[in-house]
C-alpha cells in the first residue's frame, strides 16, 4: 500500500473481516528474469524454454532490484534450497524503519524489526506455494548483511493514517503489516479504491460530485480471501474456527427426548430444537493476538447465566457441544502471486498476472485520471480469479 499523491485516507475497519489495504505507488522498469518453483504451472503463451531461464536451482541466489509490477520499488534478495523433496525460497529484505512522530523513539528501528520479525513468524506456515513449495521471509540481521541490498526505509508515524508500504503506524496489525511486505515483493492492492478521486487531469469542481468517483476504477480485482484485497479475510480462511454450539428444546417438547441421547458433536441439533452459536473463536483472534484486535462479544451476568443453564440442563432441554471448522485454504498467497513473488521480471511465467496489475493504480480518463491500459485480457474482468491462479 502506497499513496500516489500521499494524502492522508481514512482507516477503515471492520469487526472480524475486513481492515482494507492503501495504495501503492505506479512505477514499472525493466528487469531480469529470477526464480519458479520447479512443477509451477505455465502461464498462457510461455513454454518450457522460459521456465528453465527462469528457475533458480538449489543452492543459487539472486538479488532484485527494481520495479516488478507498477508498485513500490521491491529491493529483495531470493535463494532456493530444499529439505527432502520440499522446496524453500529464501526472500530477504533490507528495512530501515525511521519514526516521524512528535516524540520520535531512538529505538524504534530494532523495535519495529522484532514486530516485523514476530508477524512473518507467525504467517510463516501458510506462505506457500501451489506444489507445497515454503516462503521463508528475513529482514537483515547486521551491517554485513545489510550491505548486500539497497536500504528500504518505512516511516512510523502518529495518529490514525492510512497504512501504506513506506508509512506505517507503530501499532499496525499483523495481517496488514504481512499485506504490506508483500507490495515490497511486488505484489499490488486488489480492493476496489474506495477514496474519492484528488488531484486529476480534469477540474471536476467541488459541486460537480456526480463526476467524482473514486480511484484506481482501471484496477483488476480479486476474491476478497486474498491477501492483497482484504488481509483480515484472507488470515480468517487459513484459520481454524472452534465453536461452542447450543441446542435448545422448549420445555417438555418432543424433541427433549432425541436430545438427551446426543453424544460428542451430533453435526445438528435435532428437529424441533433452536441451534444456536454461543461461542467461536478462529487461529486468528488467538494466533495473531497482540498485533491483531478481537472481536468485541456481549458480557452476561454469570451467575444469571449458571442459573438458566443448570435449570436447562435439569430439565434436559439443552445440549451443547464443540466443533472446529476446517479452514477454507491453506495458503495465504494465490499462485499467481506466489510466481511473481519468486520469479520476478519474469513476463513469460507471470504474463496474465502482469497484464492485469498493470492496471492497478490508473484512473480512468472518465474519473479524471490518465485512462486504463487498452485490450487487457478477459481474465482481468471484475471479480475473476482466473487471472490469479
Amino acid at each position: 500500500m502506497f499513496f500516489r499523491n500521499h494524502r492522508q485516507a481514512p482507516h477503515l475497519s471492520l469487526v472480524f473481516a475486513i481492515l482494507a489495504a492503501a495504495i501503492a505507488i505506479s512505477s514499472c522498469g525493466q528487469n531480469q528474469p529470477v526464480g519458479v518453483a520447479a512443477g509451477a504451472k505455465l502461464t498462457a503463451g510461455s513454454t518450457k524454454a522460459d521456465e528453465q531461464i527462469c528457475t533458480l536451482k538449489d543452492g543459487e541466489a539472486k538479488t532484485f532490484k527494481g520495479h516488478n509490477l507498477p508498485t513500490t520499488p521491491t529491493n529483495y534478495r531470493i535463494s532456493r534450497d530444499s529439505v527432502g523433496s520440499r522446496i524453500q525460497y529464501h526472500l530477504l529484505l533490507n528495512f530501515k524503519f525511521v519514526d516521524r512522530r512528535s516524540s520520535p523513539d531512538a529505538n524504534i528501528n530494532a523495535s519495529m524489526k522484532a514486530r516485523a520479525r514476530a508477524c512473518i513468524a507467525v504467517a510463516e506456515p501458510f506462505l506457500t506455494g501451489p506444489n507445497d513449495e515454503r516462503l521463508l521471509i528475513r529482514l537483515t540481521d547486521g551491517p554485513s548483511e545489510a550491505a548486500e541490498l539497497p536500504e528500504t526505509e518505512i516511516s512510523i508515524v502518529e495518529g490514525q493514517p492510512r497504512d501504506s508500504s513506506a508509512i506505517w503506524r507503530a501499532d499496525i496489525e499483523c495481517p496488514l503489516m504481512i499485506h504490506e511486505i508483500f507490495h515490497h515483493l511486488g505484489l499490488v492492492d486488489e480492493y476496489a479504491e474506495l477514496s474519492a478521486t484528488q488531484t486529476t487531469a480534469v477540474d471536476l469542481g467541488e459541486s460537480d460530485s456526480a463526476k467524482v468517483a473514486t480511484l484506481y476504477d482501471c484496477r483488476s480485482t480479486g476474491p476478497s480471501d486474498s491477501l492483497m484485497a482484504f488481509q483480515s479475510v484472507a488470515f480468517l480462511s487459513v484459520s481454524e474456527n472452534n465453536q461452542q454450539i447450543e441446542c435448545v428444546c422448549p420445555k417438555l417438547a418432543e424433541c427433549s427426548e432425541a436430545l438427551s441421547k446426543l453424544k460428542g458433536d451430533p453435526g445438528e441439533c435435532p428437529i424441533g430444537s433452536k441451534s444456536k452459536v454461543i461461542y467461536s473463536v478462529s487461529r486468528y483472534e488467538t494466533d495473531f493476538s497482540g498485533v491483531q484486535s478481537t472481536v468485541q462479544r456481549g458480557t452476561v451476568d454469570a451467575d444469571a447465566e449458571k442459573y438458566r443453564l443448570g435449570k436447562l440442563l435439569e430439565e434436559k432441554t439443552i445440549y451443547r457441544f464443540s466443533r472446529t471448522i476446517a479452514p477454507a485454504r491453506t495458503s495465504l498467497l494465490l499462485p499467481a502471486q506466489f510466481r511473481s513473488v519468486i520469479h520476478p521480471g519474469c513476463q513469460p511465467l507471470n504474463e496474465l498476472y502482469h497484464k492485469c496489475a498493470a492496471n492497478a493504480y490508473r484512473t480512468s480518463v472518465e474519473h479524471g485520471g490518465e485512462g486504463c491500459i487498452k485490450d487487457t485480457p478477459s481474465q482481468c474482468n471484475d471479480q475473476s480469479t482466473d487471472w490469479l491462479r
